[in-house]
């Protein structure tokens, strides 16, 4: 969606305020696209305002309104692109991989085992 775009230059761009308006905007606008949607972008944009308390809220939002395979079907990438690092390096990870029934398979990287001691 453009709005969505237009908020991740504005992060990239280090103009914060025009960010959080057009997020004030996407938020209270009724879009042709499926609120989930909407919830999910959300999530991304508040992650890359390193914002991980309103991240992790819409992205928990994302997966009770979508499920998680749907989820995960439409970010693959979030266990390790440079764009959600910030959502990895928080303790609700752990129990995010968990949901998406990826726990097993990364709990011995050193990532995890870092956060599992912070927990």
């Amino acid at each position: 969606h453009i709005k969505v775009l237009k908020v991740e230059i504005y992060i990239k761009k280090s103009d914060l305020e025009n960010a959080y308006v057009t997020i004030n905007n996407l938020r209270n606008t009724k879009l042709a696209v499926e609120s989930e949607e909407i919830l999910l972008s959300l999530s991304l944009v508040y992650n890359m305002l390193n914002d991980n308390d309103k991240a992790y809220k819409y992205f928990n939002e994302s997966i009770e309104k979508m499920g998680m395979s749907k989820v995960i079907r439409r970010i693959p990438e979030f266990t390790f692109t440079s764009e959600t690092e910030n959502l990895r390096n928080d303790f609700r990870y752990i129990d995010l991989l968990k949901k998406c029934k990826l726990y097993d398979f990364w709990k011995d990287s050193p990532e995890i085992k870092k956060l599992e001691k912070e927990k």
